[in-house]
C-alpha cells in the first residue's frame, strides 16, 4: 500500500498523526466515524480484495467502507506509518456464545509503553469504539457503553464482553497467535463465501457518531444518541439509498442500491 498520510488524515477529518496514547485513541475512533463498517461485497457475490492498493482505493479514494478484513487493513497501515509497535491477531467471534467460532475477526494488539491495547476499527455495531487496555476484569466506560476482558482458561483466550441488561455479553475471543497473511486471506475468503457466514446473505452496516452510532440490519436502521434510540423500517432501495449516502457516508450508486435491495431477506428484519 503506498500509505499517503495527508490523504488518509484527511478522509479522517485529522491534520496530524503521532505515536501517542491519545493519538491512538484519536485514530481508531475517527477512522470508525469517517468510515462505515459494511458488506456490500460480500452479499454481491465478491470476496473483497485485501490488496493493499484494493483496500486503500475502495476505503479511501473511493469513499467507501468494509468490514473487518478491509477496515483494519488500512488501521494496520496507518498503526505502521505513525510508528506504533502492533501485531495482528484473528479473533474467533462469540457474540453471546460461550465458545467461539473459526478465527475469522482482525484486530491488532498496539504495545504502548509497556502495556497492551486492543485496537479495533472493525467489529461493527457492538465492538468499542476506543482502544481497550487489556486488562483482566478492568470495566471500560465508553459513553453509554461498558467493557472488560475476562480468561477463559479451556480455550487459552482473552475474551472481550459488552455489558447489556441482561448481563456480559461475549463478543471474541483472541489469543497469542501470530497470524501470517495467508491466515487472514483463508479468513477473509470464509466470511466472505461461506454459508456459515453472516455476510453474504444480510446486509450488515454500523458507523459511530460524536454522540452514539447509527447501524443497518438488512432494512432494520437504528439510530442511536444522547436522547434516545430511533429504529425505522426502509420501505424500499430509494429509501436505502438515501441511508447510504446520509447516514454511512457511502458512495454507492442508485443501481447498486437497487441491486443490495433485491439481496435483502424478504422477511422482517431485525435492528443489528
Amino acid at each position: 500500500m503506498t500509505f499517503e498520510v495527508d490523504i488518509y488524515l484527511s478522509r479522517l477529518g485529522l491534520s496530524t498523526l503521532s505515536k501517542t496514547e491519545e493519538d491512538l485513541h484519536i485514530l481508531q475512533t475517527r477512522q470508525m466515524q469517517a468510515i462505515a463498517f459494511e458488506n456490500v461485497l460480500p452479499l454481491l457475490g465478491t470476496v473483497p480484495d485485501l490488496d493493499p492498493g484494493a483496500v486503500w482505493n475502495k476505503l479511501v479514494l473511493d469513499g467507501r467502507g468494509g468490514y473487518c478484513m478491509e477496515q483494519n487493513t488500512l488501521l494496520g497501515a496507518a498503526l505502521e506509518n505513525a510508528g506504533f509497535n502492533h501485531r495482528p491477531l484473528l479473533a474467533r467471534v462469540r457474540m453471546g456464545s460461550a465458545k467461539g467460532g473459526p478465527r475469522c475477526h482482525l484486530a491488532f494488539v498496539v504495545r504502548l509503553k509497556g502495556t497492551d491495547w486492543l485496537v479495533d476499527a472493525g467489529f461493527g455495531g457492538p465492538g468499542p469504539r476506543v482502544p481497550l487496555k487489556i486488562e483482566l476484569g478492568t470495566e471500560h466506560q465508553v459513553l453509554r457503553e461498558t467493557f472488560r476482558f475476562t480468561e477463559d482458561m479451556a480455550a487459552g483466550e482473552i475474551v472481550l464482553e459488552r455489558k447489556t441488561p441482561e448481563g456480559w455479553f461475549q463478543l471474541y475471543g483472541f489469543d497469542d497467535m501470530l497470524p501470517a497473511q495467508t491466515d487472514i486471506e483463508m479468513s477473509n475468503f470464509y466470511c466472505a463465501r461461506s454459508p456459515q457466514s453472516p455476510f453474504p446473505s444480510n446486509l450488515m452496516m454500523a458507523r459511530t457518531t460524536g454522540s452514539g452510532r447509527v447501524s443497518l440490519f438488512n432494512r432494520t436502521l437504528r439510530q442511536e444518541n444522547s436522547f434516545g434510540v430511533k429504529t425505522e423500517e426502509l420501505a424500499d432501495a430509494a429509501a436505502l439509498h438515501r441511508a447510504l449516502s446520509g447516514c454511512f457516508l457511502l458512495s454507492y450508486g442508485a443501481e447498486t442500491a437497487e441491486a443490495i435491495w433485491n439481496r435483502l431477506p424478504v422477511e422482517a428484519s431485525e435492528a443489528a
